[in-house]
């Protein structure tokens, strides 16, 4: 999936850190994810969606250790590689698996249990496999990197020669190779005096510079490649690039070690230890579909990132020294905010957990869901609270989604009505769905009638039931009864005339944050209820 040219345009204009939610939700994130005892000193894991491989020095033997694997999402654990050789960083796709051993790169079909060597002598590390294909690293007089096409057995091809130190492992998808140099002047204090990162072709061609830094103090902390979309950690900050193109976009700060599957992103988070100097890495992850950031893990030890391969992410996890790290996958789908949480078994008054959906509403957002109509208004919570690009904006804001709508948190509106503001859900929805050209949203010159009241903001009535219902119904702002400016807080103006929605065949009628639907087989009390346009969004992007 390439960066699409309304998501660079509109995530260049984003220079801020992650927002520290001010209604932040509580009890832990996911299920259990724990799969080895031990990643060793030498990384973490590996995978490729079916297999997870990672090296062990779990036999205590000095300046050795083992290659082991595990099946997904069974975790059956099996031995690839041990003994008293240093057997190292290993890599797999498929059936095959790749590692360092000693000064060569080997390889194993984890289908026939043959193992071969890959290349030979010369102090070659840090493979990575991508089909038929195997890069890797030679330290000898210097830095360069090499290829070979495990189905023919070719010689091994020579990519490039490293002017300064590797950057991190070689990172293969295809037939593109991304791999960093980076500059580490003597006597320079700062991390380094500039970098590079490259790509070439598998087989030796087309090599270039995609990015660089010459400033001092510049540092590369890690890089990942899927399909024509790029990731990569430079001066503390992240950033995705489209490989093609050279686009870049900035997506957060305090960044190490990111990976990707072409659309979400996922890193280590360093901003705690670099405040405290404590041994803490958080994991965080951005869809950039939908321009969103979220917390994965938080306050749960050291996790630093492996990579992600079919629908899952893999990644160590513990504290120092590195004998204490410990291999963990999870899929992709028990990261994003719409997975489910586990009940606490506990109660609170500054939160409440929902079994029905599995999150959690707290603190600002659960007072103002129960003030301003609750479970018919809005439905249940389907996400945590995370942020969210508001392109109106080009800023951030802390969300969180709900059956019939979004929850936006304004600071910049702290201690005012408007400090909880709802999503312009209808708006959205209408223009997904290809509507706002159709005859319902032509505007209109006046009323049909005296049932009916006129909007000349929009052009637009409202009649009948659904007039009914608009003014019966509010944000709660401390006014007698139902007052406009509350009901047009909740719902805004209307956006289209009433019509036959062609989808569901019911009567409809848009407003800014609402769509509502008429049910005339529902008894009265219920014949005008809000569409579900929290939740038809998340289904539109995915989040299911």
């Amino acid at each position: 999936m390439g960066l699409s040219r309304k998501r660079i345009i509109a995530s260049s204009v984003l220079v801020m850190a992650l927002l520290v939610p001010m209604f932040s939700s509580v009890g832990a994130i996911h299920e259990d994810t724990y799969i080895s005892p031990g990643t060793g000193p030498q990384g973490s894991p590996r995978t490729d969606g079916q297999t997870v491989v990672w090296a062990d020095s779990r036999e205590g033997i000095p300046y050795t250790s083992d290659v082991y694997a595990a099946t997904l999402p069974d975790r059956e654990e099996f031995a690839i590689a041990t003994g008293e050789a240093h057997q190292t960083t290993p890599d797999v796709d498929g059936s095959l698996v790749v590692w360092s051993e000693d000064d060569e790169i080997r390889a194993m079909n984890i289908d026939s249990d043959e193992q071969f060597a890959v290349s030979t002598g010369s102090q070659d590390s840090l493979p990575a496999i991508s089909g038929d294909h195997v890069v890797w690293v030679r330290f000898d007089d210097g830095f360069s990197i090499w290829s070979r096409n495990l189905s023919t057995m070719d010689d091994p091809v020579h990519l490039a020669d490293l002017e300064y130190a590797l950057s991190g492992r070689p990172e293969i998808d295809g037939d593109t190779v991304l791999f960093g140099q980076a500059d580490e002047a003597e006597g320079d204090t700062d991390g380094g005096a500039g970098w590079q990162l490259f790509k070439a072709h598998v087989d030796g061609t087309d090599l270039e510079v995609l990015v660089e830094d010459d400033a001092p103090g510049a540092h590369l902390a890690g890089f990942d490649l899927h399909g024509s979309t790029g990731v990569y950690a430079a001066n503390e900050d992240l950033f995705a690039i489209d490989i093609d193109s050279g686009d870049s976009f900035y997506l957060a700060s305090n960044a190490m070690s990111p990976t990707t599957d072409g659309r979400y992103v996922f890193w280590s988070d360093t901003g705690h230890i670099a405040e405290t100097q404590e041994e803490r890495v958080d994991l965080r992850g951005y869809d950039m579909l939908s321009d969103s950031r979220f917390v994965i893990y938080q306050d749960e030890g050291r996790n630093v990132l492996g990579n992600t391969g079919g629908d899952y992410l893999v990644w160590s996890r513990g504290f120092m020294p590195p004998e204490e790290l410990n291999a963990h996958a999870a899929p992709i789908s028990d990261l994003i905010p719409t997975a489910r949480q586990p009940d606490p078994g506990a109660t609170d008054p500054n939160w409440f957990y929902f079994s029905e959906t599995g999150h959690y509403l707290s603190y600002g957002f659960k007072n103002f869901w129960e003030q301003s109509g609750g479970l018919p208004v809005f439905g249940f919570p389907l996400t945590i609270e995370y942020d969210e690009m508001n392109l109106d904006l080009g800023e951030f804001r802390t969300v969180q989604y709900f059956e019939r709508q979004r929850f936006e948190y304004h600071p910049e509106n702290a201690g005012t009505p408007y400090e909880t503001q709802l999503g312009r859900l209808g708006v959205q929805d209408a223009s997904q769905r290809g509507l706002l050209d159709t005859e319902p949203f032509e505007p209109i010159a006046e009323a049909d009638n005296d049932d009916c009241t006129y909007f000349a903001v929009t052009s637009h009535q409202m009649c009948g039931d659904f007039r009914d219902y608009w003014e019966a119904h509010g944000l709660d702002f401390g006014d007698p009864g139902v007052s406009f400016r509350e009901s047009l807080a909740l719902f805004g103006y209307p956006i289209s005339e009433e019509f036959v929605d062609p989808d569901s065949g019911l009567t409809v009628q848009y407003f800014e944050r609402a769509r509502f639907e008429y049910h005339p087989d529902n008894p009265e009390e219920h014949r005008v209820l809000l569409g579900r346009l929290g939740a038809d969004e998340l289904t539109q992007r995915g989040w299911n």
